[in-house]
Order: structure tokens, then sequence, then C-alpha cells
């Protein structure tokens, strides 16, 4: 005769710990970024993909532009054009362990981290709330206007 109680205990453990890691998940808290982090992130940018240690990257063709605005508090607009229709998305800044994910209002969560004072990358977050790094974009800072404190504060 076959055990089947033994299977079952497995499944039942098995959705025990999926059902403790999403209760985990849902407690970690990032707390809203300064208004001085999230303007960080403001001016125009260009895109491309990001270096993955261990890979090449062969990726050509023309550079995306983005621009970023502050708007206010820990609030973030990102306008970007992919291909030939532009997307505008707003987000809310986190931070959290020195990344800061980027809670967007219409879903699309992403977290950044910075790589030096004029670029940063932006990757997905992905089905277990993890960055997905391997599939992250470079931003990086567009010449003195980027960096102009007025671009920078959507001014």
């Amino acid at each position: 005769m076959l055990n089947t109680n033994r299977s079952c205990g497995s499944w039942q453990g098995t959705w025990m710990l999926l059902a403790a890691l999403i209760l985990s998940a849902a407690t970690l808290q990032a707390n809203p970024a300064s208004e001085e982090e999230a303007a960080w992130f403001a001016g125009k940018w260009t895109v491309g993909p990001a270096p993955v240690d261990g890979f090449e990257t062969i990726a050509g063709g023309d550079s995306i532009e983005a621009v970023l605005r502050h708007l206010e508090g820990a609030r973030i607009e990102r306008e970007i054009t992919l291909g030939g229709q532009l997307h505008v998305m707003k987000f809310e800044v986190r931070a959290f362990g020195g990344n800061f994910p980027w809670w967007g209002d219409n879903g699309g969560n992403y977290v950044s981290k910075k790589r030096d004072e004029n670029s940063f990358i932006l990757a997905p977050v992905g089905p277990m709330g993890r960055a997905e790094w391997q599939k992250g974009w470079l931003y990086t800072r567009m010449g003195e206007e980027g960096a102009d404190r007025n671009s920078r504060d959507g001014q």
C-alpha cells in the first residue's frame, strides 16, 4: 500500500515555507528616501545595458535618453522613449541597504544602486522580490546640462 501521508506532508511543508517567505518579504519595509536622495536621480541620462561580471557587453546601436524629474519628497518621474513611444512613469524612491527601490504608481518596481556620482544601475525586481542585476540598465548623467541643479530639481 502506498503511503500518501509522506507526500502530502511534503507539499504542506512547501506551502508553509512559501507562505513564510511571502510574509517575511511583506514585513520588510524600505523607508522612503530623503528628499535629497530622491533629488539626486533628477537630470538627463543616457541609458544602456549595465555591465555584468563575467560577460562582455557587445550591444550597439543608438543610445536611449531618459529624463528624470524630482517631484516632491521621495517622488520622481521618469520620461523615456522606447520603440518610438513616450513612456512616463512616477515612482516613490525608497532607501534599503544602500540601494534605492523604486515603487511605481502603476506597478513596474525596480531597484537602483549608485555606481558613482554620475551613474547608477536600475534593475527590475524579479518574482522572488530580488533585484535582477543581470537585466539592469546603466544610467549615465549627460554633461553639464544633466548635472545642472535646477534641471535636477525639476524646475
